[in-house]
């Protein structure tokens, strides 16, 4: 498995990689399950991200609806 500079080095989030999914109001799961970014924050199993725009990496949002 090949490990992108992304997951080694605590940067900003790259926009082709990330995605998040909400769980609560104002929690988001990591759907890449980055837990070396710096803005993640591991939960168990899983990793919250915790960036200030992290509804701008929402799963949904992300999406190309059909033509």
């Amino acid at each position: 498995m090949k490990t992108s500079a992304h997951d080694v080095i605590a940067n900003e989030p790259d926009l082709n990689v990330c995605q998040t999914e909400p769980i609560a109001n104002n929690l988001s799961r990591c759907l890449a399950n980055n837990s070396t970014c710096e803005h993640a924050l591991p939960a168990g199993p899983r990793t919250i991200c915790m960036h200030e725009n992290r509804r701008d990496f929402e799963y949904a949002t992300r999406l190309t609806p059909p033509p």
